[in-house]
């Protein structure tokens, strides 16, 4: 039996130094590997294995298989977002697909490699073998007005600072950028002024080639990234290597870094670690084979679990 548990008082909680919390389990036969919430507080689920391949979406009190129209293919799902509009937007190898109104639509075809709906309403994602850059607001008219960013290719996932700024892996560097910076560029600015931080490894790193699966900044200022199993911060303006942590793929997705509201940052993996303080600890519970990790509106967190 696969699970999906949900943590109940952790939004409570000012500090995990005893690393415990209370939990709360539901039980589905599936493999959540990304989670979104919409405007009614619906939870929308990527499942990548056991009973369902798809999507599916959780009231708290019941699961619910989402069923898409001939032509819409849900089953190779990787990623799943929700724009202020109410709409949903679906990652899957054959494209971006929104649903919104009762309606899906293919909105951006190619292999979406990463996506990721911002607090503002922007629709960030990598399309195809190039991971080419596009993006646009979830308020657009249909055709929406895609922007390509001529960055390097996109390494990895997208996040979302406390800030609302977006950092990610581009090529070999770490690139950010805020709103304005985004409506700058899909304005017609160079995207060059997007900013970048170059790849340059201290003598605690690792020397590997430079993979940025997961980059973001906490709010005291540290830049967090992931390289294969390396966790990395900025120092000095060097990535200096903090910890080694297997990270596990299901259904050839890898579990995220989540920074959440009070600036905690969660590196999912075979166990499920934590930043506090600048240190990386483990919850002390039984939370093995973390898939994904997600915050609601209400501030509690949900734990997707593979096992």
């Amino acid at each position: 039996m696969r699970f999906f548990r949900l943590l109940l008082v952790l939004s409570q909680i000012g500090s995990l130094a005893a690393r415990t919390a209370p939990i709360r389990r539901y039980e589905a036969n599936i493999v959540p590997v990304a989670i979104a919430q919409d405007r009614e507080g619906v939870l929308w689920l990527a499942t990548t294995g056991g009973a369902v391949r798809g999507v599916m979406r959780f009231d708290g009190l019941r699961f619910e298989t989402v069923q898409a129209p001939a032509g819409i293919d849900l089953s190779g799902v990787t990623a799943i977002g929700a724009a202020p509009d109410g709409s949903i937007w679906i990652g899957t190898p054959k494209g971006l697909i929104r649903y919104r109104g009762g309606s899906f639509a293919m909105v951006l075809p190619g292999e979406i490699k990463s996506l990721r709906v911002t607090r503002a309403g922007r629709i960030l994602t990598s399309v195809g073998e190039g991971a080419i850059f596009h993006t646009a607001m979830h308020s657009d008219p249909d055709p929406i007005r895609w922007s390509r960013q001529g960055v390097a290719a996109v390494v990895g996932a997208f996040h979302e600072d406390l800030d609302g700024k977006i950092w990610f892996g581009c090529g070999a560097f770490i690139c950010s950028a805020s709103e304005a910076e985004f409506k700058a560029v899909a304005a017609g600015a160079k995207s060059s002024t997007l900013q970048r931080i170059a790849s340059v490894t201290g003598p605690g790193s690792s020397g590997k080639t430079v993979n940025w699966a997961d980059v973001v900044k906490a709010p005291d200022g540290r830049i967090w990234a992931r390289n294969g199993p390396d966790v990395l911060i900025v120092e000095n303006g060097r990535f200096m290597r903090v910890a080694a942590l297997p990270v596990e793929t299901f259904g050839g997705v890898r579990p995220e870094f989540f920074l959440d509201h009070r600036g905690r940052l969660w590196i999912p993996n075979r166990k499920l670690n934590f930043v506090e303080r600048g240190k990386i600890e483990e919850l002390d519970e039984a939370l093995e084979s973390v898939t994904a990790v997600f915050e609601d509106r209400q501030n509690t967190l949900w734990f997707g679990l593979a096992g």
